[in-house]
């Protein structure tokens, strides 16, 4: 008696997708609740590359379906359980950071509100001594927003959020949260608090600090914060301002003095600057509005923005992979080269001569050098006939 074999079952491409990805959510929450990263967000910003995963897999799938001489499907069920699953994981613990970014609201609902049991700590002082010639504040978790006034002082006011547990709990750890100002030859303020529990993870609080400075001084201003947008605004300080943030934006209006400002996640927007510019995002936009010095502006993921009614030094833009946009004015003293990938376009308001994927011209005495490139991204230059700013 003959016994016919089973065939064996089809293959289905999909799986292997859907299971890297919920591990690597799995694996970005825990960092995101324990380290206070924005892990997660990454999937939002590079979503093209599920798409090139699943394309490699659906490939070998495909050669390997051929030589075993069984039929390849595509498992559409493992693919929208893996979307579900993430996107429930990043709307509940990232929803709010996504609807601050794109200013959503529902109905009367306010979206932007700080979620969790909210506590101010007193308000400290520090004597701002002309010998010192750097001001540091470093914030873990947490905003930091820089008030110029007329003072001749440090004042710093700290709230401390805490969330995901009860309110006797979040006393606890707020109580927990230090201030620490250090008034020897930099002046540093910074943050110190631990973690609590919750859903078994370790997390930290976050601290919005608000930092009263001297409108006008000396020294330099630092402030960095690992998660957390930075704020700066009306400062005139003869030393600079640099301002760094791994997830957060970073935004500085109406300074005088030189402006740096370097980001992982996030935007940087510049407005009225005084002086020379350093911006770079590695994920994020790069707004320059009005700017009196020399510029350096950069992105990896994302497009460069410049606008200035003046050239006032020399001016190097570029971009990987976004789009690249400057503002000029025509009676300018610069000479600009710009450059495209192969993958973009360029569009020129100037006249300025194309030469393949290069353009390139010269105005007024040519005394400053204005370069722009991208890799892949378009190319626009505009003419600048009036301030960008109102």
């Amino acid at each position: 008696m003959e016994t016919k074999q089973k065939g064996r079952g089809n293959m289905r491409a999909g799986r292997i997708t859907g299971a890297l990805l919920i591990i690597y959510t799995g694996i970005a929450l825990l960092l995101d609740l324990s380290q206070g990263t924005s892990l997660l967000l990454l999937l939002v910003r590079w979503w093209p590359a599920a798409l090139v995963l699943l394309g490699v897999e659906y490939l070998i799938l495909t050669v390997a379906s051929i030589a075993r001489k069984q039929k390849l499907n595509l498992d559409w069920g493992s693919v929208v359980f893996a979307l579900i699953v993430i996107g429930v994981v990043i709307g509940v613990f990232h929803g709010k950071s996504l609807m601050d970014e794109h200013d959503i609201s529902i109905g009367d609902i306010p979206f932007s509100d700080e979620s969790g049991e909210a506590f101010e700590l007193p308000t400290q002082v520090a004597r701002l001594d002309r010998a010192r010639q750097t001001i540091s504040v470093t914030n873990h978790n947490g905003d930091i927003l820089i008030v110029a006034s007329d003072i001749q002082e440090i004042a710093v006011d700290a709230t401390v959020i805490v969330s995901k547990v009860g309110r006797e709990e979040a006393e606890r750890v707020a109580e927990g949260v230090e201030i620490a100002i250090d008034e020897g030859d930099v002046l540093a303020v910074q943050v110190k608090s631990g973690t609590y529990k919750a859903f078994g993870v370790a997390i930290r609080p976050k601290v919005n600090l608000q930092v009263t400075v001297p409108a006008s001084m000396a020294q330099e201003l630092q402030a960095v914060t690992a998660n957390g947008k930075i704020t700066v605004s009306d400062l005139h300080s003869e030393g600079g301002l640099s301002m760094q943030s791994t997830n957060g934006s970073l935004t500085a209006e109406r300074i005088t003095g030189e402006v740096s400002a370097t980001v992982t996640n996030g935007a940087v927007k510049l407005m009225n600057i005084e002086g020379a510019v350093h911006a770079m995002s590695t994920n994020g936009q790069v707004v320059i509005e009005e700017v009196a010095g020399a510029v350096q502006a950069s992105s990896t993921n994302g497009r460069v923005d410049i606008r200035s009614s003046t050239v006032g030094g020399d001016w190097k833009a570029s971009t990987t992979l976004g789009a690249l946009s400057v503002s000029l004015p025509e009676d300018g003293d610069f000479v600009l080269f710009g450059k495209v990938g192969a993958v973009g376009s360029m569009t020129n308001e100037l006249g300025l001569e194309l030469d393949n994927r290069e353009i390139h011209g010269s105005f007024g005495s040519g005394r400053y050098r204005v370069e722009l490139e991208t890799s892949v991204g378009s190319l626009s230059i505009h003419k600048q006939t009036q301030s960008a700013i109102p």
